[in-house]
């Protein structure tokens, strides 16, 4: 009997410290994640999407912040089985010219990630009144996600072009 309780209580307690590690390890792995993925050089990507799309240098400093963190987003959301759509065409074309990269996104994703992150192109561009309110409201769980891992409100790039901006 004595036994059982000491087993009870030993599997309690790896319970209690696999939960802690798993609630608290993962916020750090989060941030680890953050850092490594915002410090990440990627001037040669930069240089092509600015020459292809023509955005000045203070464009770039946003866009360049702006998709590292939506990729950040998206695993974030992914490990937790949510979409992440994307919400901005600026930030869509450098990753568009990242991915142009293919040997150095793989070897990003798979750093980084574990794994590759796919594109998926948004096809059909007529949506039903139905649809465009699932987009709304997916681009507020997107708001809402933004501001959580980052502790900071969006960046307006994301409620506009870099052009109208």
């Amino acid at each position: 009997m004595i036994k059982k309780i000491i087993f009870f209580i030993a599997f309690l307690l790896l319970a209690l410290v696999y939960s802690y590690h798993y609630a608290f390890g993962q916020r750090a792995d989060n941030e680890t994640l953050i850092k490594n993925i915002m410090m990440y050089p990627m001037p040669h990507i930069l240089a092509r999407c600015q020459k292809d799309y023509n955005y000045t240098d203070e464009d770039m400093i946003i866009l360049e912040k702006e998709l590292k963190r939506y990729l950040i987003l998206s695993f974030v959301n992914d490990e937790a089985d949510l979409d992440t759509g994307m919400y901005s065409e600026d930030v869509d074309n450098l990753w568009h010219t990242f991915i142009l990269f293919t040997n150095e996104y793989a070897a990003f994703c798979n750093e980084h990630f574990n794994r590759f992150m796919h594109h998926i192109p948004e096809i059909d561009t007529q949506s039903t009144p139905e649809e465009l309110e699932e987009d709304r409201k997916d681009f507020q769980a997107f708001i809402k996600g933004y501001q959580e891992v980052f502790k900071e409100e969006i960046h307006p790039v994301w409620y506009l072009g870099i052009r109208e901006g």
